[in-house]
């Protein structure tokens, strides 16, 4: 690997296993702290959201980095769109959400969503800003922003879930987390953007980000729909524990999925730099990381969960223990789906994701039927089977005539 490559990804997996491990950390007290039930309400919740949260900025900021060598008044623009998007988002959140509600299509809470959808204008600028510090490789500053914002969100959710505020405590600090991010990123790359909006400009980008979005929208529905499902068949209790143990879960494939994911991006949108070699290396690493921890975790996850929590989150440790094989399948599936994009393949990609979701799909129809533990060895089967057609693709991509 050549030097500005390694040291860019320096920069990157430290940030992300220093946030990590902090989000770990809070994340054991914050169990310990609150009930199934908060953390049932916060996933129907945070699931939700995070649907608007993909859309809101029709992945143009990925597209723009994608794109090569653009010009300063596309960035101007990608910038101008992305804030518009953000402030159009956060007006679609709040009312469709009310009239869900009406109709008990989700369960409703007025203040949890009017304090979420204030999230949705701010990231809308600070998708801009990290886009332009992407462009310029300045994952320093990412990496800082990224760990103070963290420093200082955690203890304010724990001192408020102390003090027995439950659901808002997890709202408040996934607000201040990523508001920190953007400020601080902002505060560190000193970049005033310039008021110039051409329509034009984003029309090469449009295709690109129509089928990244469809992409992402697609990933988060089938991957978070089955929390939705079950908030209609088992109590609250009971999908605070399947949140529980998917958050953990989660957690862990996200601390290995991420810790390279913008530097792949950048690096893959190159392609006059880019080698296949570099991300076989990358794959292998990310294997003898995550495999051991995979296995451990089925056979003592369990166990380590009543030990951590006490017997109230017996059943979310066996959840736990089935579904933290995704820390070995995600991590593979999230890099080889970002170098994919990177090098232009979201059509295939798009494809890939598809097929595997049929099984997804039966295996939420089926969650009215069997057992959430069947469900998820149906779940961990489709993840499985996405990983062998990404790797496929990726093994038959030739970029010889490309260069």
């Amino acid at each position: 690997m050549d030097n500005q490559l390694i040291k860019n990804l320096s920069w990157e997996a430290s940030s992300k296993i220093i946030v990590q491990l902090m989000s770990l950390g809070n994340a054991l007290v914050m169990t310990k702290l609150l009930t199934p039930e908060d953390y049932g309400i916060f996933g129907v919740l945070l699931t939700v959201f995070m649907v608007f949260s993909i859309l809101q900025d029709l992945s143009l900021n990925e597209a723009y980095i994608q794109f090569g060598k653009p010009s300063e008044k596309l960035l101007n623009t990608v910038f101008w769109s992305l804030g518009f998007l953000g402030i159009v988002f956060f007006v679609l959140f709040n009312l469709l959400s009310f009239i869900f509600g009406i109709f008990n299509l989700i369960e409703y809470h007025v203040h949890y969503y009017i304090f979420l959808s204030f999230l949705l204008i701010l990231a809308g600028f600070g998708r801009g800003v990290r886009m332009y510090a992407i462009v310029q490789s300045n994952f320093k500053a990412i990496a800082i922003s990224d760990g103070l914002s963290i420093v200082i969100s955690l203890p304010i959710g724990i001192l408020m879930a102390y003090n027995g505020l439950g659901v808002y405590s997890l709202i408040i600090q996934f607000i201040l987390k990523y508001s920190l991010q953007h400020f601080i990123l902002w505060f560190k790359l000193k970049w005033l953007p310039r008021f110039i909006f051409d329509f034009q400009e984003i029309q090469n980008l449009r295709k690109f980000s129509t089928q990244r979005t469809l992409q992402k929208v697609s990933d988060h529905v089938f991957d978070n729909f089955d929390v939705i499902v079950l908030q209609y068949i088992h109590p609250v209790s009971t999908v605070g524990s399947y949140v529980k143990a998917k958050s953990f879960a989660n957690q862990g494939s996200s601390t290995f999925s991420q810790l390279f994911q913008q530097v792949i991006f950048r690096y893959s949108s190159s392609k006059e730099e880019f080698e296949k070699r570099n991300i076989y290396y990358l794959l292998l690493l990310i294997c003898i990381l995550t495999l051991p921890l995979a296995i451990f975790f089925n056979f003592y996850g369990a166990q380590l969960f009543t030990y951590l929590f006490s017997s109230r989150w017996s059943f979310s440790g066996e959840l736990f223990s089935l579904l933290s094989i995704i820390i070995f399948l995600q991590p593979l599936i999230f890099n080889l789906e970002t170098t994919l994009n990177g090098l232009n393949k979201v059509k295939e990609v798009l494809l890939a994701n598809f097929f595997t979701k049929v099984l997804i799909v039966l295996g939420m129809i089926s969650l009215f039927f069997i057992s959430i533990n069947r469900f998820i060895l149906i779940y961990l089967t489709s993840k499985l089977i996405q990983l062998l057609i990404l790797c496929m693709l990726f093994y038959k991509i030739d970029l010889t005539n490309e260069k």
